[in-house]
């Protein structure tokens, strides 16, 4: 069954929707850091009332919908998901949307962009579910509130935030038509396509995409994916989207063939992981990163999963339940996919000696600056070797063996890989890959979340003989 767009009289909406470096620098930037300035001291969701504003500031521990004000059932004319979404958005509101399709960390990555453009636009951001790009499709979809502690989140952001599960019913199988941005279509490597991404199919969502306005990529250098938020902001408003719209056409939908311009009631995106404020492709990376600091970083791990980890770390270092987990240097150490970059072989990645360099030097770092001594370290990698293991236990470091844990078996695919992410995060210090974005949210986390140390295993334009 099929849902085709009606008109907002009968109560339907239609719905839309690192690395090269740009060198464009300078005025732009300045301007967008004062309207973010702005943007952070002013309230942006001014419909709510006062009193429950104040409530939330002054109440960390606010469970109940009726205590709630940021509680997505305030957002939804049910009051919970309904077999078609479109009528499930209440008119008085502003939403946005976007998909998934670059692997699982940049995937978050994604998320946070999106948040942070829902911030600027003062829209109800609507996140789907991690999809399983980088797992084999039985792994299936993992919701974003089994990774992430929304509540928390919409405290710390104060914004109401959804998911597609709090709008529609993933059970449905009424088909619905929808309108889209596509940041991707515009982009010259593209070939003229939009990323659909998996969350549409998820929830039987048909979607049209328009290309956002070409002149969005015109100073980027060859093969460079990256865009501003600012030249994403206008068409999340009227005026910046009725002329957007002057200049390019949706296409047909695949496979139903729908032409839909993109909805002003539920913005949406098909790629927002290229994404960033300034013009630096490796953003997230730069110690100003904003969309780490004002989001990123109050993105902390849902109560169950952090518990879940807890167990793991204490049954791995032998403490009883009410004993400390001891401080530990968490490692990560990424191999099997990063082939290409060494020509099908791993010559060009670091060796243990330098690993061992440098967890030596977080330790020392460690013990002089916060006068800790740390001799645990945990590594975590995708390296699959048996040999390669048995060298890194004879330094006398330590590993979670998933397998032998059956950690599969007993909280399904997705755990092996995200249960690595918050041991990572948790780390006193921390050692990463060069160029691993698993690596980098891992610093970050423990650099802002621990006050701890870190540093790289470098391979970018490093002489063999120190590798």
């Amino acid at each position: 069954m099929r849902v085709g767009a009606l008109s907002l009289t009968d109560g339907s909406v239609l719905l839309r929707a690192w690395s090269a470096h740009r060198r464009r620098q300078g005025p732009l930037l300045c301007a967008l850091g004062v309207l973010l300035w702005v943007v952070y001291h002013l309230p942006v969701w001014q419909r709510l009332r006062v009193q429950e504003r104040s409530k939330v500031a002054t109440a960390s521990n606010v469970t109940t919908d009726e205590d709630d004000p940021y509680h997505p059932s305030k957002y939804t004319v049910l009051g919970g998901p309904s077999i078609v979404f479109s009528t499930n958005l209440k008119p008085e509101y502003r939403y946005i949307t976007g998909w998934l399709n670059s692997g699982w960390t940049n995937d978050v990555m994604t998320y946070a962009n999106l948040l942070y453009l829902a911030h600027l636009t003062s829209r109800i951001a609507v996140l789907g579910p991690f999809v399983p790009s980088h797992l084999d499709i039985s792994a299936g979809y993992l919701p974003f509130s089994e990774v992430f502690d929304i509540p928390h989140l919409a405290r710390a952001l104060h914004m109401p935030i959804m998911e597609w599960s709090d709008l529609k019913s993933a059970e449905s199988e009424v088909a619905e038509e929808m309108g889209c941005w596509s940041t991707w279509m515009s982009y010259s490597g593209a070939a003229g396509n939009a990323r659909s991404g998996w969350v549409p199919d998820t929830f039987a969502l048909d979607v049209s995409y328009t290309p956002v306005p070409p002149e969005i990529y015109e100073h980027n250098a060859p093969n460079d994916p990256h865009i501003t938020f600012a030249s994403l902001l206008p068409l999340a408003f009227p005026e910046g989207r009725s002329s957007a719209l002057t200049k390019v056409s949706p296409a047909p939908s695949e496979p139903w063939g729908t032409v839909m311009p993109p909805s002003d009631h539920l913005l949406c995106f098909d790629v927002l992981y290229f994404v960033q404020v300034g013009m630096s492709g490796a953003e997230w990376g730069e110690e100003y990163a904003p969309v780490w600091r004002l989001v990123g970083r109050e993105m902390r791990w849902a109560g169950p999963l952090r518990e879940k980890a807890d167990q793991y770390l204490r049954s791995h270092w032998g403490v009883e339940e009410e004993e400390e987990i001891p401080p530990y240097i968490s490692v990560h150490v990424r191999r099997n996919d990063f082939r290409d970059y060494c020509s099908g072989t791993l010559t060009c990645m670091p060796t243990l000696a330098q690993l061992q360099r440098r967890v030596s030097e977080v330790q020392s770092r460690l013990l002089a600056e916060q006068g800790l001594s740390v001799p645990n370290v945990l590594v975590t990698s995708d390296e699959q070797s048996p040999a390669w293991w048995s060298e890194v236990h004879a330094l006398g470091y330590t590993s979670m063996n998933h397998t032998e844990l059956n950690t599969e078996g007993k909280y399904g695919e997705w755990y092996p890989s995200v249960l690595d992410a918050v041991f990572l995060s948790l780390g006193k210090g921390f050692v990463g890959t060069e160029g691993s974005t698993m690596s980098l949210l891992a610093r970050r986390r423990v650099e802002d979340w621990g006050g701890g140390v870190a540093t790289w295993l470098r391979w970018m334009g490093v002489a063999q003989e120190e590798l």
